[in-house]
């Protein structure tokens, strides 16, 4: 467990939906040694950013987003759109779980004065632990500070994600029931085309409950089989276009989670309620001797 003392700022990256910030921690020097090895992140290239220089320290993947290397130039001195106040020299890249950049706490000159808001960072290797801190610091007054943990970032994605959510689901209902709609219509000509197949297995003395069974099961294995293999193929292409265009530009594409494979549930559902219930509408219907006439 440790408790830091530290500035803290964004840094701007792209994204598939336009721009968002990466947290910049200005840390000491014994507090940045830490961290290194606390957090199993390893350097790549360059070195350590120096107290008292104006030297930054990135994640690779911001690297790769912003098109940097050790020596480029970053802040908004050299790029008016950037987040980062003041101009920093890249001195290092590294790798670990934390996406994150790295400067000193004070960077001297003009990017010191402008680095960022005054911060102190809670390190818990006990998850009960850091519960418990949350928990507690959750009962401060709100206007002494501004608290980011995981409940509360918790809590500002989900409601940040909610207006996308609900657009979503509408799309998702438009489109499951067109195209839930058009295959329920398919499977009514594809069971008129094997009518003759079902009077007959009717005139041999096939139960209607057992045809039923099979309509069912068939359809059910269908559905079921073009479900899977969607996702499989939507999985691989996700993988390739990651790969191909969003890594090498140092944007992280996720591949498909529990969260997206829920959006993906209704289609199938649809799909299997429209087509099994016109086959069994039709069987109802089902007159094996005048499909038998009509053959002959």
């Amino acid at each position: 467990n440790r408790v830091v003392k530290a500035v803290t700022a964004n840094i701007r990256v792209r994204t598939i939906f336009g721009s968002d910030g990466r947290l910049v921690l200005g840390l000491g020097e014994d507090d940045l040694k830490w961290f290194m090895d606390h957090t199993s992140s390893k350097l790549l290239a360059g070195s350590l950013p120096r107290q008292g220089k104006p030297e930054i320290m990135v994640h690779r993947l911001i690297a790769l987003n912003k098109d940097l290397s050790v020596g480029s130039t970053v802040g908004r001195r050299a790029d008016k759109e950037e987040w980062l106040a003041g101009e920093y020299t890249v001195s290092g890249i590294f790798t670990g779980p934390l996406q994150v950049a790295i400067i000193p706490a004070n960077p001297g000159g003009t990017a010191g004065a402008q680095a960022g808001l005054a911060s102190i960072l809670v390190f818990s290797a006990d998850d009960q632990l850091g519960e418990s801190i949350e928990k507690t610091l959750q009962k401060l007054p709100g206007y002494l500070y501004n608290l980011t943990d995981y409940e509360t970032q918790k809590s500002r994605i989900e409601k940040d994600l909610a207006n996308v959510d609900m657009t979503v689901w509408l799309l998702n209902a438009v489109t499951v029931f067109t195209l839930a709609l058009s295959l329920g219509l398919l499977n009514v000509l594809l069971f008129l085309q094997r009518s003759g197949e079902y009077g007959l297995l009717s005139a041999l003395g096939y139960r209607r409950s057992r045809l039923i069974t099979r309509t069912l099961s068939e359809v059910g294995f269908v559905i079921f089989s073009a479900w899977v293999a969607g996702i499989v193929v939507a999985e691989v292409t996700l993988l390739g276009v990651n790969q191909l265009v969003y890594a090498p530009r140092g944007i992280v594409m996720y591949s498909l989670d529990s969260r997206a494979l829920l959006f993906t549930i209704p289609l199938p559902a649809m799909v299997f309620l429209f087509s099994a219930g016109t086959a069994l509408w039709r069987l109802g219907r089902l007159d094996p001797v005048s499909i038998m006439d009509n053959k002959d």
